[in-house]
């Protein structure tokens, strides 16, 4: 069997001319390279190092004009009176206090001014003070002939025939040593909640926090004076009582039930001590002078 010729050559050794190869189209799909290798590849790093350090000034002009969150105000609007005006916080922060108690002491900011919050209380006060007492004397309850609460309350104690000018004088001196009474009842009170606050585990912030508060919820609730409605003191206890768990549930960060208890227990204690203390007071001239009633 012959073997095939050479190419150009033909069986009979005659020289062919070469046949012309068929020519393809070369077509070279470059591979995909992986994540890892475009983050490893040299392109990679030398884009990257052309990019500017800082932001561009199109990024600076988007941000720019992008609409900003402003942080929500601080509450009562009290902590704003040299922005809106004293008669606009004043009557916006009695209206947050008694009516939304929650919302308005989850945003009272925690720090060490006392001063501002105590003038709240000084001057609702001893205004709400003056109108009851002016209620009071035109009740007739300083007077002698119409035998007044006071002048009932001063018989019991063993002032048999007071003075009218004496009597005359005490709406004068109730006005006058409110200021007084309501910073002594100011610190007090504070002390002692926050105390019972440390005691049940709800104080998460300092006596600052507690003051803050009970000025605030105190000064708001001393509004309900300029009603001159029976039991209005009653009213004016419970609201103030409803509004102290409130508010120092929501600036101490803790739960409601904490609160209650920390309030409620030093207030029965104390109401029952004073009782008691009442009791002994007006039964005092009567031992005194003729012995105890049977």
């Amino acid at each position: 069997m012959l073997d095939p010729a050479p190419n150009g050559t033909d069986k009979q050794g005659e020289c062919q001319p070469p046949q012309p190869l068929e020519e393809k189209p070369l077509r070279w799909v470059p591979e995909q390279p992986s994540p890892e290798q475009r983050l490893s590849s040299p392109a990679r790093v030398a884009s990257d190092s052309e990019q500017p350090a800082g932001p561009t000034p199109d990024l600076v002009g988007r941000l720019s004009a992008a609409p900003l969150l402003s942080p929500l105000p601080a509450m009562p609007s009290w902590e704003r009176i040299e922005e809106i005006g004293f008669f606009r916080a004043l009557a916006q922060s009695i209206g947050e206090i008694l009516f939304h108690p929650r919302q308005t002491f989850s945003r009272l900011p925690h720090r060490a001014a006392l001063g501002w919050p105590l003038l709240f209380l000084l001057i609702v006060g001893t205004v709400a003070t003056a109108v009851a007492t002016g209620y009071e004397v035109l009740a007739g309850a300083y007077s002698i002939a119409s035998d007044g609460p006071y002048v009932r309350m001063l018989q019991r104690m063993g002032v048999e025939e007071a003075s009218p000018d004496f009597l005359q004088l005490l709406p004068i001196l109730q006005i006058a040593l409110a200021p007084f009474l309501l910073i002594f009842n100011a610190f007090v009170t504070a002390a002692i909640f926050h105390l019972s606050l440390l005691l049940f585990g709800g104080a998460r912030h300092g006596y600052e926090t507690t003051f803050r508060t009970l000025c605030y919820v105190s000064g708001a609730v001393h509004v309900l004076a300029f009603l001159p409605l029976p039991f209005m003191n009653l009213a004016m206890l419970a609201w103030f009582l409803a509004g102290s768990i409130a508010g120092l549930s929501q600036s101490h960060q803790t739960a409601p039930i904490r609160v209650a208890a920390a309030i409620l227990v030093p207030v029965i204690l104390l109401a029952c001590c004073l009782l008691l203390g009442l009791l002994m007071v007006m039964n005092l001239p009567a031992g005194l002078t003729g012995g105890w009633p049977e």
